[in-house]
């Protein structure tokens, strides 16, 4: 995850809390980037800094479903859209569930 500092009054506060969790609990994974080396972190010189917080994780939303999509229907997955499902059941070993929409069970 990369903070991109748009105010230059936010620059020195930032570098301090980067300093501050490094020394204080020893976190290492958070780099406070200046103006004059942001283009090793983007491609923009539109910002005066930035943090990088290495052991942090993002997942994007949309892509994730996207790739779920793609991954269920190369398995064999009808999707339907716009069925509300209204009812979940279970029914047995061999056919677990049963599931009813606005246009009747499946």
């Amino acid at each position: 995850m990369c903070t991109l500092l748009i105010a230059l009054n936010t620059t020195q506060e930032l570098e301090e809390e980067v300093a501050f969790l490094h020394d204080r609990y020893g976190f290492d994974q958070m780099e406070y980037v200046p103006k004059e080396r942001l283009s090793e972190v983007i491609d923009s010189d539109a910002y005066h800094g930035a943090v990088v917080d290495r052991a942090s994780k993002h997942l994007h939303p949309l892509n994730f479903l996207l790739g779920m999509v793609e991954a269920a229907t190369k398995a064999g997955v009808v999707i339907y859209e716009n069925s509300r499902v209204t009812l979940l059941c279970r029914r047995s070993l061999c056919k677990p569930f049963c599931r009813q929409t606005a246009g009747g069970e499946n």
